[in-house]
């Protein structure tokens, strides 16, 4: 039974489409929650920072202005975006702002720099700098590792490009009083460990383990909802 009146925003990262959260979505409907997939703008168009931002604003104000309580994951590439989407609406203030219940950061990053380097090193991401774009490579390895080939292939084939964009320190630190989850994907070749744990541990939120990949929420989508749902009501 879903959290009464609680909207989820399902923001996935880099290179990622509607067809990714789509298993998540799912299995969270059918446990009674209410859903939003809000993949980024900048996964697959020419699209920057901006875009990414004002989209999950967007969603997120749109829930609240229908009177939800709302819940937003940020996944991977998601974190920065997603963050910067609630501080505007924090700051900003006025009716539902307070209904902003969670953040739950799934393998998410507030700095892409580390994990960029870690990718290229695998040989899991190829650079256009020129076009301004990047690609995953290796995707079977660097994100579907605790899949089998034959599940994983439908999303290797739906991932898209991603365009490329400066990293810009967050306007404000409101985001910080949402109350904060953290999934650490123990099995992720996408974020080490160690980044995911400072994170974790950085900005003081509730943290839980999962045995899974950089992608808990298509390889294991019924555990996800498990682990989402428990946060809600921790």
């Amino acid at each position: 039974m879903a959290v009464k009146n609680t909207s989820i925003i399902l923001c996935t990262g880099a290179w990622h489409t509607e067809f990714h959260a789509q298993p998540a979505v799912l299995a969270l409907q059918k446990s009674g929650y209410r859903v939003i997939s809000r993949p980024l703008v900048s996964a697959g168009n020419k699209a920057g920072r901006q875009e990414d931002i004002e989209a999950i604003e967007a969603a997120i104000s749109s829930e609240l202005q229908d009177g939800h309580e709302v819940c937003l994951i940020v996944h991977s590439a998601a974190g920065t975006p997603g963050c910067e989407a609630v501080n505007r609406i924090l700051d900003r203030g006025g009716s539902g702002a307070d209904r902003i219940v969670r953040i739950i950061f799934v393998a998410a990053v507030l700095q892409n720099d580390e994990v960029v380097e870690h990718l290229k090193r695998e040989g899991n991401i190829r650079l256009d700098l020129e076009q301004g774009v990047a690609y995953p490579e290796k995707a079977e390895k660097g994100l579907f590792n605790d899949m089998t080939s034959e599940a994983a292939q439908p999303f290797i084939e739906a991932l898209t490009w991603q365009a490329l964009y400066p990293q810009t320190p967050l306007s404000s630190t409101s985001w910080r009083k949402v109350a904060l989850s953290y999934l650490i994907c123990l099995q992720d070749n996408a974020v080490p460990l160690k980044i995911q744990e400072t994170v974790g541990s950085e900005y003081g939120m509730q943290v839980v383990r999962l045995d899974a990949g950089h992608e808990p929420f298509i390889s294991q989508p019924e555990k996800f909802v498990e682990v989402v749902d428990g946060m809600l009501r921790s």
